[in-house]
C-alpha cells in the first residue's frame, strides 16, 4: 500500500519573488510536507490554475488519501469559478485539503459522510466567492496605487521590475545570434519563453526597460 504523500502548493506572481516564505510560515504553523510545488512568475488574476505548470505536476503527484497544503485557498485558482473546480477535482480524487490561514480542512475520501460532503460545498461556494472579492480589491489597490504614482510622482515610477538586467539581456542575444531555440535559451537563462520572443522582437522595448531600471 502506498504511503500517503503531503503537499505544499504555492504560487508568486513574478520570477523575481521570492516563495521561500509561503514554506516559513506553513512550516510555523505546524505543518508538514513531502515534496513543495511552485509556480513562479505565474499571474494569479489571468492564469487558471490547470494551466499553471507546476499545478498540473501537482495534480498528477497526488492521489487519493493524500493531503494538499496551501497558504489560501485563493492559491487554487484565479477566480472564484476556477478556485471552486480546482477544489472539486482534487476533493473528487480523494485528496483532502488544508489551508494554513484560519487552519481550514476539506475532509476527502470514501470514509466522509454524506454531511461532511456537503459542508465541503458550501464551504467551497462561500470561500471561493470571499477568495474573489479579496483578488478583485487587491488588484484595485493596486490599480489606484499605480495611477496614484504617475500622476504625483511621474520621475520615480518605473513600472514592474523586468526579469533580466543588462548582462542577461546581452546573453540573451548572444544566443540569439548563435540560433539556438527559444526554448533552449528559456531555460538556460530563467527567463519566461514569451519574455525571449520580445527581446527578440522588440530590441528597442528592451533596452528602454534595462535602462530605466539600471541606468
Amino acid at each position: 500500500m502506498r504511503k500517503s504523500r503531503r503537499a505544499f502548493y504555492g504560487r508568486t506572481s513574478t520570477e523575481g519573488q521570492n516563495a521561500a516564505h509561503q514554506e516559513i510560515m506553513a512550516e510555523a504553523e505546524g505543518f508538514e510536507f513531502d515534496q513543495v510545488f511552485i509556480d513562479a512568475g505565474v499571474s494569479g488574476v489571468k492564469v487558471p490554475f490547470q494551466e499553471r505548470p507546476q499545478a498540473r505536476r501537482l495534480f498528477d503527484y497526488l492521489g487519493e488519501g493524500d493531503e494538499l497544503i496551501v497558504r489560501a485557498i485563493d492559491r487554487l485558482g484565479r477566480n472564484a469559478a476556477d478556485v471552486g473546480d480546482t477544489m472539486r477535482a482534487f476533493l473528487a480524487k480523494g485528496i483532502t485539503i488544508k489551508t494554513v490561514i484560519g487552519k481550514l480542512v476539506f475532509k476527502a475520501g470514501a470514509d466522509i459522510s454524506t454531511m461532511e460532503k456537503m459542508q465541503n460545498e458550501l464551504f467551497i461556494v462561500l470561500l471561493s466567492h470571499f477568495a474573489q472579492i479579496e483578488v478583485e480589491a487587491r488588484s484595485a489597490a493596486q490599480a489606484a496605487g499605480i495611477k496614484w504614482a504617475k500622476e504625483n510622482q511621474p520621475h520615480k515610477y518605473r513600472g514592474k521590475a523586468p526579469s533580466f538586467d543588462a548582462e542577461k539581456l546581452a546573453e540573451v542575444r548572444r544566443m540569439i545570434a548563435e540560433e539556438i531555440p527559444m526554448v533552449h535559451i528559456a531555460k538556460a537563462t530563467g527567463l519566461q519563453r514569451g519574455t525571449v520572443y520580445r527581446i527578440k522582437d522588440e530590441p528597442e522595448w528592451a533596452d528602454e526597460l534595462v535602462k530605466k531600471w539600471n541606468g
